[in-house]
């Protein structure tokens, strides 16, 4: 018996480690960025959409300008509209982050949508690079998931 509760509360403790969010900060600043994933998709699809969370706990603003990542040959920021009953994706070149601000990339509404996805995609996860206004790139860590509604690995 005290076997099995140590296997158990080990595992807990795992799973409650693989749970804490990934944090990145630029390297002259404090943003942090945080729940960064994508939903796994068929073998067969050409695009993805990337989602995370921005906050900027600092005193100034930031301006996210463009986005690249190690596994598509194009990234950009995307903002889904509904217009006359139509949903539609609106590219959007550049993102103010204000001081204070925390934005959220989140299914049906602002995302990041990676086009021309390399083949094959087997991964778990990816590196994607946020630059920022006077160059500054931040390398973000994304995780692939295949259950989004808890963003877990779980089939």
């Amino acid at each position: 018996m005290p076997i099995k509760i140590g296997k158990i509360l080990l595992s807990s403790f795992a799973c409650y480690l693989l749970s804490l969010p990934a944090i990145a900060t630029t390297k002259n600043s404090e943003l942090m960025i945080s729940n960064a994933y994508m939903p796994k998709v068929p073998p067969v699809s050409r695009t993805a959409a990337v989602y995370l969370t921005i906050k900027n706990p600092t005193d100034q603003s930031f301006v996210l300008m463009a986005i690249s990542s190690d596994i598509s040959r194009h990234a950009m920021m995307h903002q889904t509209v509904t217009k006359e009953g139509m949903v539609k994706m609106s590219h959007q070149p550049s993102l103010m982050i204000q001081a204070g601000e925390t934005i959220q990339f989140t299914p049906g509404a602002k995302h990041i949508m990676l086009m021309g996805l390399q083949k094959p995609l087997p991964i778990k996860k990816f590196n994607l690079q946020l630059i920022f206004e006077h160059h500054e790139k931040q390398t973000v860590e994304v995780d692939v998931v295949s259950n989004i509604i808890n963003n877990s690995e779980e089939e």
